[in-house]
């Protein structure tokens, strides 16, 4: 965590903004170096008036939380550059 940090404080315009609750990062590199990293952060998982005003029971937001994962980062492994 400290590289990708490190690499967003000194390249990215806005710095290492903080990612809140649950949160996964990825690191690009290769050969000559880092090229790159990119995070997802997850949003707030339980808003008691949102879910309400929606209908959802704690089922139904269980569900929604799980999909809103996407799916082609969810194995960083099938993403290695030989």
């Amino acid at each position: 965590m400290r590289i990708w940090n490190e690499l967003m404080i000194r390249e990215h315009p806005q710095g290492a903004g903080p990612l809140v609750g649950r949160q996964v990062r990825y690191l690009i590199g290769s050969a000559h170096g880092w090229l790159g990293g990119f995070g997802f952060a997850a949003p707030a998982l339980q808003l008691a008036d949102r879910d309400r005003w929606i209908g959802w029971d704690s089922e139904q937001r269980r569900a929604s939380a799980r999909s809103r994962v996407p799916e082609p980062f969810s194995d960083p492994a099938r993403y290695r550059v030989p």
